[in-house]
């Protein structure tokens, strides 16, 4: 068994955040009664606290339906759709960026592939805490005030997260750390580029 000095990014109530099936709401969210069932997804969303920075991330298995052997097409197209969109604003993260700009090549992305508008953003920056201030990688709404402004700079760590809602099934999210390098970003996570199959 590999054993790592870590703990808990966040209260112990909701980290691991589990959304079994179409009728859990997705999020920050207490356990509930609903279990896991076949046809439909699994989502996790937790995080760790190791050397005093933090990780955050998300996760998700599909539960593989009588007879089948693969996801069926519309689990699929949203998992790839999700992921376009995540390349999409990876592909724009850059010094000397705003974030603004960042989430808004992710959400063209999704939308253009037939999905709702993310009603969030596509990330935060991630240290000391798992929203650990400064430029977030969002829309330019008001809720965010000035962060969706902020320059992006080398050496900031965020987190890439979007999703999708697959009617009947569930939630895919995905969300991966990275850091932003001279030309680009390093992935601090291994990021899931594959559903995981129960």
């Amino acid at each position: 068994m590999l054993s790592v000095d870590a703990s808990r990014q966040w209260d112990r109530d909701h980290c691991p955040a589990v959304n079994a099936g179409p009728e859990k709401q997705v999020g920050h969210t207490a356990p509930g009664d609903l279990r896991t069932r076949r046809g439909q997804l699994l989502h996790v969303d937790f995080g760790v606290r190791r050397d005093d920075y933090c990780s955050d991330l998300q996760r998700v298995w599909y539960f593989l339906d009588d007879g089948e052997t693969s996801p069926p097409p519309d689990v699929l197209a949203a998992w790839h759709a999700v992921w376009a969109s995540m390349d999409a604003g990876v592909a724009a993260l850059r010094p000397g960026v705003a974030g603004w700009e960042v989430d808004a090549a992710a959400r063209a992305s999704l939308v253009a592939a037939g999905y709702p508008e993310p009603m969030h953003a596509l990330g935060h920056q991630l240290g000391r805490s798992a929203h650990d201030g400064g430029t977030t990688l969002a829309p330019r709404w008001d809720r965010y005030g000035r962060s969706p402004f902020g320059e992006i700079e080398e050496g900031n760590v965020f987190t890439v997260e979007y999703g999708a809602a697959v009617p009947g099934r569930g939630y895919i999210g995905i969300e991966e750390d990275v850091l932003v390098t001279t030309d680009g970003v390093e992935w601090l996570s291994t990021p899931q580029r594959e559903l995981r199959l129960v």
